[in-house]
C-alpha cells in the first residue's frame, strides 16, 4: 500500500511540476540558464548525499522544525518527521520529487525547444493567446 501511495503521489507531481519548471525555464529571459541549473543540480547529487542532507533537515533539531518554530513563534513545536509513521512516508515524498524533479524539468525541456518558433509565431498571427499556443 505504501508502495502504491508513493507511486500515485510522486509520478504525477514529479511530471506536473518539472513541466511547468521546463515551461519557466524554457523563456528567453536573463538568468533561465542558471536556474536550469540550480534545478538540475539535485539530479547528479549522489543519492546518498541526497538522503545524509535531508535526514539532517528532517531530525527533531533540524532545519524544517527550527523553520516551523520560527514561523509559529514556538506555537507550534516539530515532530520527528522520520520516526513518526504517519509522516515518514509524506517526508519521503517531498524528498524523492525535489531529488528528481529536475531529471523531469530536462525531458519536458528538451521536447519544448524542438518546437520551431514558426509554428508559435503562426499561432500568435491566427489570434491564439498563451495558453492556447501551450495546448494545442
Amino acid at each position: 500500500m505504501n508502495t502504491f501511495c508513493f507511486a500515485a503521489v510522486v509520478v504525477p507531481v514529479q511530471a506536473g511540476f518539472g513541466l511547468l519548471l521546463a515551461v519557466l525555464v524554457n523563456q528567453k529571459i536573463r538568468g533561465a540558464v542558471a536556474f536550469r541549473v540550480i534545478f538540475f543540480i539535485p539530479v547528479v547529487t549522489s543519492i546518498v548525499v541526497v538522503s545524509i542532507l535531508w535526514k539532517f533537515m528532517y531530525q527533531p533539531d533540524g532545519l524544517i522544525n527550527s523553520f516551523i518554530n520560527t514561523i509559529t513563534f514556538g506555537a507550534w513545536q516539530g515532530t520527528a518527521w522520520l520516526n513518526d509513521p504517519s509522516t515518514a512516508l509524506t517526508a519521503i515524498i517531498v524528498l524523492s520529487i525535489w531529488q528528481a524533479v529536475g531529471f523531469h524539468m530536462l525531458i519536458w525541456l528538451s521536447g519544448l525547444q524542438t518546437i520551431p518558433e514558426e509554428l508559435y509565431e503562426a499561432a500568435r498571427i491566427d489570434g491564439a493567446g498563451t495558453w492556447r499556443q501551450f495546448r494545442d
